[in-house]
């Protein structure tokens, strides 16, 4: 029971931090930048950064928690 909790912990949290990266904006060839508009990337802020480092630290903890209960 612990190992599948920890299990699906584990790939939820790998989940959720890609889910927090900036999304590239559309290409398109006519621009300066090579995107739709001149977009550029978006930065990433601190807050976003540190929740990631958290979201992979506690999804290594699961995933090891999970490799070892099994």
């Amino acid at each position: 029971m612990i190992a599948t909790i920890s299990g699906w912990m584990c790939v939820a949290c790998l989940v959720i931090t890609v889910m927090f990266e900036p999304q590239e904006p559309k290409k398109d060839g006519r621009f300066k930048t090579g995107y739709k508009n001149n977009a550029k990337m978006p930065e990433k802020s601190e807050d976003v950064k540190q929740t990631q480092k958290l979201l992979l630290i506690v999804g290594a903890i699961a995933g090891v928690v999970w490799y070892f209960s099994k």
